[in-house]
C-alpha cells in the first residue's frame, strides 16, 4: 500500500482500461524503489495520484554524500557544498533502529565508574552478563597461594575485600582440611593462584558475584548516561565490570535518509535529512541583494548583460555549478521581467546572498 504523500516516478503510461473505466500508470515509489501499477483515478472519479514536480533538495550547509544507506564511519563519496542541488533518486527512507542499552558499572580492574553500551542501535553486543560461577568477590581479605595444597603452598599476596576474581578451576573441597578452594585470576592485576572461598567451619571468604558483565569488544566508558558524553576510558575486550545500575534504554531517533544525484557533477549517494542541512529546492529564485547577470560562468572574463535588482525573480536553466576561481555557486537563469539569460552568483564568497530559492 502506498502512503499518503508518497512520490511516484512514472515509468510507463498513463494507460486507460476502458473495461474498468480507470487510468493506470506503472511507477516506482521513491521511498523504497518498489515498482508496480497504480490507479491514477478510480472509476467513480476518486483521485489517487496527482502530478507533481520531481523533488529536489538544496544544501543549506555542507553535508556528506555517503555511498550506502547505512552510515559507515569515514565512508563518503564527497562533501556537498552549500547551495548545491540534489536530485532525489530514492527516499526519503526512515532508518530502522533499535534503542541503545546502557549500564552503569564499575571496572573490576581499577574501579573506574561510568556508563557503557551493552547493545547498540544496530543490535551489536558489546558486553554480556558473565556465566554463573565465573566470578567471585572477596567478602573478607584472604590469601592467594601458588598451589592448591594449603600445607605446601606459598602466599602470593592478599586479596582485598570487594576484590573480584575470575574462576579458572574449581571450586574443589580438600579431603584433608575440608576447605573449599578455587584457582582464580584477579581482575585487578591478573595474578593467578589458589584462594579459599569457604573454611572447614563454614566461614565464607568469597562468594559468587552475579553482577559482573564481560566486555566482548572494545567499548567506551562514559561519564554520563548519554552515549555521546565524555569518555572516561576505553574498556578492553575480556575486561570485567560490576553492575551498579541498569540496564536502561537510551532512545535513539531514527534517521531519515535520501539517495540523490548531485546536479553539479552527477555524484550519487545518500544524505541525512535534517532541516539545518537540506531544504526543498525549486528552479525559481528571488534577488535579495542587487547583483549582475553575466554572459559566462567564469566571472574573470565575463561581460555584464545587465543589473539584477532586489525583488526580481529568475528561473534556473542550468546549475547551480561551482565557479572554482572564486569558490562560489553560480546558476544560468532567465529573468522573469524581460527574459534576459545569463549567469548569476547565488552567494558571494563573503556570504552575501544574492539569490534566494523561493521554495524555502
Amino acid at each position: 500500500m502506498l502512503d499518503f504523500d508518497e512520490v511516484i516516478e512514472v515509468l510507463e503510461g498513463p494507460r486507460s482500461d476502458e473495461r474498468l473505466g480507470i487510468t493506470r500508470i506503472r511507477g516506482k515509489a521513491l521511498s523504497d524503489g518498489a515498482v508496480g501499477w497504480i490507479s491514477v483515478k478510480g472509476n467513480q472519479g476518486t483521485p489517487f495520484l496527482k502530478e507533481t514536480p520531481k523533488p529536489f533538495y538544496s544544501c543549506v550547509a555542507k553535508i556528506a554524500l555517503e555511498p550506502d544507506f547505512k552510515q559507515q564511519d569515514g565512508a563518503s563519496v564527497r562533501m556537498l557544498k552549500t547551495d548545491e542541488v540534489l536530485e532525489v533518486l530514492e527516499g526519503p527512507r526512515r532508518e530502522k533502529v533499535g534503542d541503545i542499552v546502557r549500564i552503569k558499572a564499575k571496572t573490576c580492574k581499577d574501579s573506574s565508574a561510568g556508563w557503557l553500551t551493552v547493545k547498540d542501535k544496530e543490535g551489536d553486543v558489546f558486553a554480556e552478563v558473565a556465566e554463573n560461577g565465573q566470578y567471585y568477590i572477596c567478602v573478607v581479605s584472604i590469601a592467594m597461594t601458588d598451589v592448591q595444597d594449603i600445607k605446601a603452598c606459598k602466599v602470593l599476596r592478599k586479596l582485598e575485600v570487594n576484590e573480584t576474581m575470575r574462576i579458572l578451576e574449581g571450586p574443589a573441597t580438600e579431603d584433608s582440611t575440608g576447605v573449599s578452594r578455587v584457582r582464580g585470576q584477579s581482575t585487578k592485576d591478573n595474578m593467578t593462584g589458589w584462594v579459599t572461598i569457604k573454611g572447614n567451619a563454614g566461614t565464607v571468604y568469597a562468594e559468587e558475584n552475579k553482577q559482573v558483565y564481560t566486555v566482548l569488544r572494545d567499548v567506551a566508558l562514559h561519564r554520563k548516561f548519554q552515549s555521546d558524553s565524555e569518555a572516561v576510558r576505553t574498556l578492553a575486550k575480556d575486561e570485567a565490570v560490576e553492575l551498579i545500575e541498569g540496564p536502561k534504554e537510551e532512545r535513539s531517533d531514527a534517521l531519515v535518509r535520501v539517495k540523490g544525484r548531485a546536479v553539479t557533477d552527477g555524484a550519487v549517494g545518500w544524505v541525512t535529512m535534517k532541516d539545518r542541512f537540506l531544504g526543498p529546492w525549486s528552479p525559481h529564485y528571488r534577488c535579495s541583494n542587487a547583483t549582475v547577470i553575466n554572459d559566462a560562468l567564469s566571472v574573470k572574463n565575463a561581460v555584464t548583460i545587465r543589473k539584477l535588482e532586489v525583488g526580481e525573480t529568475v528561473e534556473v536553466i542550468e546549475g547551480p555549478i561551482l565557479e572554482s576561481s572564486l569558490d562560489v555557486m553560480r546558476v544560468r537563469a532567465r529573468a522573469d521581467l524581460d527574459g534576459a539569460v545569463g549567469w548569476v552568483t547565488l552567494k558571494g564568497n563573503q556570504g552575501t546572498p544574492f539569490l534566494v530559492c523561493k521554495a524555502r
